[in-house]
């Protein structure tokens, strides 16, 4: 068997599967057998009786790599020796460790898993407490810095001891009742899960010696991709037997945004000197010019660990490079050249077209809509997150989790019942008098308890009617738990509610809605028939953490829309990258930062990489932006990549008629307004320091509502004309 695990490996992937003691760094180029590598790394402890397979865990960050990685493993491990694969997500791995031992940090076993529309509608709720005018500070920059800084583990009394002006005041504010808002409707957001382990692992040495003792082997695969908290999670189940083994390339780092650090590859070497380094360069996708023009491409990055990627592969086609007029234009030169390739019989599969933001996708799905031509979307509208599917889901986690009052308040008419606004209202405000939930509040008042009714004096005797009637559906669906199965507990809470008579009478395209249902209730069946015994808690977990790409079909005769982003990981025979113009690629929002613009060009490399044979880059003159057409000027990266691997009769020229000379003063002031987002610490030269906090396009400008540190308080001011500079303390 160890002859057999090494013999199709090639010298550094050889190195990689029989180094087995201390901490490994594997730089792992794209294309370069990665997965493979891992996979035979495991299969080789095992099989040479190094550990068990409930010794290792493998740390990655999609459920759909996590199942790879068993499938390989099945085929690799004899069946003797497959007691069980740990293989998961850091997400789904801290999940279900809290699910076991967070009672050790005082985390009920039935918590809710929040997404980022939960979180949402949690913030709104709150700045609606506190009276924060929505307009002026937008939740989501309260969501998005809330898990920046619980990424750094950065506690909102931190955030509160290290104000700097009024936005950070009332952000201070904001996160601290809704730590204490999560904590009271026992629920967790995807920051949480991570944290949460996190502090279980340091807070409780007799687990932490109990995991960093059963897992020997620990392998962290995407490692460019881990944050502050997943590294040290990774470097807390490692403390007893150091072996370490992380994967990762720094050139395909590409999620800052989610709080990814890249520097944890540099501290990886400095907090493991003794680790081995070991290199994967051989490129097993791509053609010798798509390689060539990507290696060109990063070189030109600073922060950066040098690989120097080599291929066997032929040198195949040149790399196309088309402008269209605009969004349309480019599409259907896009939706010929698959005609072309559909032709020479490539699959359909095969075909990918990629972008930078999901809303780039419009001209795209019009086209194969005009000329037929079938196609699946990835990041659109997200299975889970449709109203019907969100709706069920709802019922499923109030009955697992009572205390969960977004998803209660969400389907608490539902359907409609004559519960309004001001009756809810009535009810938070119960909630919050008693510091209870709203599940809670709802008991207190049909309870007959004479102080609520007299805060509730305006409630009438049918409204609270309909709250003892949703109470009692609850009630007699959590009592039925133990005895019906999943699926049957979906049925029963679809009946108790009427909400298919709800969908048919009320909703529009109720047929379709009906469907989805029906697609709900296939995949709890699935899931039943996987994990034997599963519970509604288990299965809301599933769901909970499920990504677009795990949802993504392979086998179907589709080409493929997808987002740069959701596509690492993935290979296709032809990629077509499209909106390649200043302010999409690299993005607007990057174009004054230069570690943004690293990795708006990592992300490039990505796509770029994802080709095998075939690579078309287009762009447009003129595009939408902000709802306006605009003019465009082509990416800088296109200059990136030398002209030999470009196809010269098909290149379109550089913009440089008289015309359009006349049109650079309009072009820079668009340059100009796309400079900032919504957080960014400023200075103006009469009003001093302040904080953008929202950002409103304004015909050809952009209107800012900046919260100044001192006396002036929050003004709107035009971009173009405001003379404001990025602040560098």
């Amino acid at each position: 068997m160890k002859n057999d695990l090494l013999e199709n490996l090639n010298k550094p992937q050889k190195k990689v599967v029989t180094s087995t003691d201390g901490p490994l760094l594997v730089v792992a180029g794209p294309g370069s057998g990665k997965t493979r590598t891992i996979t035979h790394r495991i299969a080789y402890l095992i099989e040479n009786n190094h550990c068990s397979s409930e010794n290792i865990i493998a740390m990655t960050f999609t459920n759909k790599a996590a199942e790879e990685m068993k499938n390989r493993l099945s085929f690799l491990i004899k069946p003797n020796k497959q007691n069980k694969i740990n293989a998961s997500t850091f997400h789904s791995f801290c999940a279900k460790t809290l699910r076991i031992y967070g009672n050790h940090i005082k985390i009920n076993s039935n918590f809710t898993i929040y997404d980022d529309l939960d979180q949402l509608a949690l913030i709104k709720q709150i700045a609606k407490e506190l009276e924060i005018d929505p307009k002026k500070f937008p939740p989501k920059a309260f969501v998005s810095n809330i898990s920046a800084a619980k990424s750094k583990l950065q506690t909102y009394e931190y955030i509160a001891a290290n104000t700097e002006n009024y936005f950070d005041e009332l952000f201070s504010r904001i996160y601290k009742k809704y730590t204490l808002k999560l904590s009271q409707l026992n629920s967790l957001d995807f920051d949480d899960l991570l944290i949460k382990t996190c502090t279980l692992l340091e807070e409780t040495s007799i687990l932490k010696d109990k995991f960093s003792q059963q897992y020997k082997y620990i392998m962290v695969d995407e490692f460019q991709d881990t944050n502050l908290v997943q590294y040290k999670i990774a470097k807390l189940l490692s403390s007893y037997n150091r072996n370490l083994c992380v994967v990762g390339d720094p050139d395909q780092s590409i999620y800052s945004w989610r709080n990814a650090d890249i520097q944890n590859i540099i501290k990886f070497q400095k907090d493991f000197p003794d680790a081995k380094k070991i290199s994967l360069s051989e490129n097993y996708r791509s053609s010798s010019i798509i390689l060539s023009a990507a290696k060109n491409l990063i070189e030109v990055n600073t922060l950066r660990i040098k690989n120097e990627l080599w291929t066997k592969n032929n040198s195949g086609d040149l790399i196309i490079l088309k402008e269209g007029f605009n969004q349309d234009d480019e599409a259907k030169f896009v939706i010929n050249e698959i005609k072309k390739l559909l032709a020479k019989n490539t699959p359909l599969n095969q075909i990918a077209i990629m972008y930078r933001t999901n809303a780039q996708s419009r001209a795209i799905e019009n086209a194969c809509l005009k000329y037929g031509v079938p196609y699946q979307i990835i990041g659109g509208l997200k299975f889970y997150r449709r109203q019907e599917i969100k709706d069920i889901t709802s019922y499923l986690r109030v009955i697992n989790n009572p205390n969960d009052d977004i998803s209660l308040l969400r389907i608490i008419n539902i359907p409609p019942k004559g519960i309004g606004n001001k009756t809810i209202d009535r009810i938070k405000r119960i909630a919050e008098l008693t510091n209870n939930s709203i599940y809670s509040a709802l008991e207190l008042l049909i309870s007959d308890n004479k102080q609520i009714e007299l805060e509730l004096n305006n409630i009438s005797k049918t409204q609270k009617k309909s709250f003892k009637e949703i109470l009692d559906k609850f009630s007699k669906l959590r009592s039925k738990l133990d005895n019906l199965n999943l699926l049957e507990i979906i049925d029963l809470t679809l009946e108790l509610f009427s909400y298919e008579k709800y969908i048919k009478n009320t909703l529009d395209n109720p047929e379709e809605k009906w469907e989805n249902l029906k697609e709900f209730k296939i995949s709890a069946q699935e899931f039943t028939t996987e994990n034997t015994n599963a519970s509604l808690n288990e299965f809301l977990e599933n769901i909970s953490l499920v990504s677009d790409v795990d949802s993504m079909e392979e086998k179907i005769s589709k080409i493929t829309l997808i987002t740069l982003h959701q596509s690492k990981g993935l290979e296709y025979n032809t990629v077509f990258i499209i909106g390649l113009e200043e302010g999409l690629l690299p993005h607007s929002r990057s174009l004054d930062n230069t570690e943004q613009i690293e990795e708006e060009r990592r992300l490039f490399y990505v796509g770029m990489t994802r080709a095998k044979r075939n690579l078309f880059l287009t762009r447009s003159f003129k595009h939408g932006l902000w709802g306006e057409t605009r003019i465009n000027i082509p990416s800088r990266f296109l200059k990136e990549i030398p002209r030999k691997y470009i196809d010269n009769n098909i290149k379109s020229k550089e913009h440089n008629t008289p015309s359009q000379i006349k049109l650079q003063p309009h072009i820079n002031k668009v340059e100009n307004t796309i400079k900032f987002k919504v957080g960014d610490k400023i200075i103006h030269p009469k009003f001093g320091e302040g904080i953008i906090v929202s950002l409103t396009p304004a015909q050809e400008d952009v209107q800012a509502t900046i919260a100044f540190s001192n006396n002036t308080g929050i003004k709107s001011l035009l971009l173009s004309l405001s003379k404001i500079k990025k602040s560098t303390k």
